[in-house]
């Protein structure tokens, strides 16, 4: 059951329109303030109007044209890995600047950190900073669904599950501070209502994506990598947000300690009650669904470059949907409580850092839908230490982890598969796994000169009884002729084990052969990537084939309007038994579209389209009566004679606001419509009682939301 609905994103209460106005020019130049080198890609807007900004050029150069007023406004100038700086500007003249960023330091210390980076970070193929995460309007305001925005997302459902470049999310690895976070989604079983991460971007830092081999700083990732670092600067003041939809209340603040440490604290309360309300036709087999979370983040930096993290999240969510099934009509229920904790530690030297990374969590899952009641307990607990020396030319990182998964699973279930009606048969079923995934890793990079770096790394399991003894491997190399081009080339073998899932009895073992060529180009007006890939996955007695090729240019037509085009062709086939089908991200084409206008009066249009190739699915072959049953059998055809559905086009659109109430205070409303066409995206093929008439099963229909947040 995987169906999401909202497209969450943007409102207008109330629009003053005004005359278009003579503008006035900021340009200027952004330097690294320790050597002076010029800073590409560095982010420039307006404090009280995000949406009035541009980005530095290769030279560090920028140019910004801002309509005429009698005011002063502040410019931000943001650049990863380095400190925020904001500079007053009067709005009635021209100006010229030249800014110096300054790199993060600890604290009174005036240590660059350094060892805060990735190692092979130089190999991500996307950076995503807070601001970025904020301004996509596909994204919602979350982390993962900013990645599924990408060229490289080829998520055939609509929620925030990551599928990277032709494989499932179980091969996707997803950490927060350098912990593995394998529960990420909300209402991740949910077939209805939007499904999102369990992220909040307000403690977000930035993100780098790895779509294929993932660099082996992290272990137990087979096919793509997500790393997640939080905000680590101290508060320069207190703030509040308070937000408002039709789902949800929230409220977050900010709290500047003192000079050394910083608290955030936030949360949540949704009901789908006013949702269901306004989109009944839509929503009509979704009866209800509540989320209570909250969550603290603190940040502690000591004398010495000691640097100490924590973040703790609570959630509670459940729901009820109406399920049609052949056999039975009825609600299925589900209920979560989840909680985890994760503990970073850092001590920085001039040139090196030694971290402690920590996680543990617990979740509890309980569900039930006709003779089906079962429950699901997890318990993660992560331990990793690292050490990690930036030299001029060679940089080298090192460490061991402990990866410790438990699962218990309990419940009855229906005797034969078809019979889930509550009066039929059922049977006991328990089941308690312990996974134990303990490995070392050594990588290293070295920048031969300004054009040309390699990397490469090992990680090494130590195995348990009965596991699989693997070594993976990898190897890198980037070549940037210039500041606007650059070519990424990996290659490498890699492992993951994950516990069981659906039906599987027991975990399972993920090995996987990875190639991919990257090529980006990249000024102040246009962005264009490309890459090439192959790989080859071994899961059990399958082995999956997947070869892709990614096109991928955005454009800035002028301060007014944006656009992006994508397009990802996967061929994907499945080899198993002797038996060859095509894999579930077999698509000969996966399209993605958008186009972003500001209006007089600072309103923003968005709108977003997704047309791709319909998945496959098995044909029913014949359905017999069993009499003792009172049921019909169903049976199949083999994969290997599975058909496709018809193509899938989703289009959105959004519309926002941005209302400066004060110095301190300002408001941003929104509205959205999720599928404005309304189409009929069918997820799947459903039979009546006695399968002679089939139906479809849709994604969401045409819905619509709105909301405001409000900064003070």
């Amino acid at each position: 059951m995987k169906r999401s609905i909202v497209s969450v994103l943007l409102l207008v209460i109330g629009a003053s329109w005004s005359l278009a106005q003579t503008n006035i020019r900021v340009e200027g130049t952004i330097l690294s303030g320790d050597d002076l080198t010029p800073i590409p890609g560095a982010n420039i807007f307006l404090l009280s109007d995000w949406s009035k900004g541009t980005v530095s050029v290769a030279d560090g150069r920028f140019v910004l044209d801002l309509p005429k007023d009698h005011s002063t406004d502040t410019l931000v100038f943001s650049f990863v890995s380095f400190s925020e700086f904001k500079a007053p500007i009067i709005l009635n003249q021209d100006t010229v600047l030249t800014v110096k960023l300054q790199p993060l330091t600890i604290l009174m210390e005036e240590l660059i950190v350094e060892g805060r980076r990735l190692i092979a970070e130089e190999f991500t193929i996307k950076e995503i900073n807070q601001l970025d995460i904020y301004v996509n309007p596909n994204a919602k305001a979350d982390a993962l669904l900013a990645v599924n925005s990408m060229p490289f997302s080829t998520t055939t459902d609509e929620s925030a599950n990551v599928s990277l470049r032709g494989s499932g999310p179980a091969e996707t690895g997803i950490f927060f501070d350098d912990v593995p976070i394998y529960d990420a989604i909300r209402f991740s079983q949910l077939n209805g209502i939007g499904t999102f991460s369990i992220f909040n971007t307000a403690i977000i830092k930035g993100l780098n994506v790895y779509p294929g081999n993932p660099p082996l700083e992290y272990g137990n990732t087979t096919s793509g990598l997500i790393s997640i670092a939080s905000d680590d600067r101290i508060p320069e003041s207190n703030s509040n947000s308070l937000s408002i939809n039709l789902v949800n209340v929230g409220f977050m603040t900010s709290q500047r300690l003192s000079e050394r440490s910083g608290l955030k604290l936030f949360s949540n309360l949704q009901s789908g009650d006013a949702l269901r309300f306004l989109n009944k036709s839509a929503l009509e087999n979704l009866r209800k669904f509540h989320t209570v979370d909250a969550g603290v983040h603190f940040v502690q930096q000591f004398k010495g470059g000691i640097e100490w993290k924590i973040f703790n999240y609570f959630n509670d969510e459940g729901y009820d949907f109406f399920q049609r099934d052949p056999a039975y009509h009825g609600i299925f229920n589900q209920s979560k409580t989840r909680n985890f904790t994760v503990s970073n530690l850092r001590k920085t030297f001039e040139r090196s850092a030694i971290s402690i990374n920590s996680g543990f969590s617990i979740s509890d899952t309980r569900f039930n839908y006709g003779n089906i009641n079962a429950s699901i307990d997890n318990q993660d607990i992560y331990f990793a230490a690292n050490y990690h020396f930036s030299g001029e030319k060679l940089s080298v990182k090192s460490g061991v982890s402990l990866d410790q998964r438990r699962l218990d699973f309990s419940g009855v279930f229906p005797t034969i598969f078809y019979a889930i009606r509550p009066s039929d048969d059922t049977e006991e079923f328990k089941s308690k796994v312990t996974l134990n995934v303990v490995e070392a890793f050594g990588y290293l990079k070295y920048e031969l000169n300004d054009q040309f770096i390699l990397g490469g790394g090992v990680r090494k399991n130590l195995p348990e009884d009965g596991q699989t003894n693997y070594l993976s491997a990898q190897g890198n190399l980037r070549f940037a002729p210039d500041s606007k081009n650059g070519f990424n080339l990996s290659i490498g073998k890699y492992h993951r084990h994950i516990l069981p899932q659906g039906d599987e009895m027991e975990g399972t073992f993920f090995e996987s052969d990875q190639v991919s060529l990257d090529y980006g180009f990249k000024n102040s007006r246009i962005e264009f990537n490309t890459s090439v890939f192959g790989k080859r996955t071994f899961r059990g007695n399958s082995l999956i084939r997947t070869n892709g090729i990614e096109i991928f240019t955005a454009i800035k037509w002028n301060n007014k309007l944006k656009s992006q085009l994508s397009y990802t062709l996967l061929n994907g086939e499945v080899e198993e038994d002797e038996s060859r089908y095509p894999s579930p991200f077999d698509l000969a084409y996966f399209i993605r579209g958008n186009i972003e206008f500001e209006m007089p009066g600072d309103l923003m249009f968005n709108s977003t389209f997704i047309y791709r190739q319909g998945t496959h699915f098995q044909p029913l072959n014949m359905a017999s009566f069993n009499p003792e049953l009172g049921l019909y059998e169903p049976t199949f055809l083999s994969k290997n004679q599975m058909k496709r559905l018809p193509d899938y086009l989703l289009v959105d659109l959004n519309m926002s606001r941005i209302w400066t109430i004060n110095d301190t205070m300002g408001l941003v409303t929104f509205v959205g419509i999720n599928n404005l066409l309304d189409r009929k995206n069918i997820r799947g093929i459903n039979y009546n009682m006695d399968y002679s008439q089939p139906f479809d099963e849709l994604f969401s229909q045409r819905t619509f939301f709105f909301g405001g947040v409000l900064n003070f």
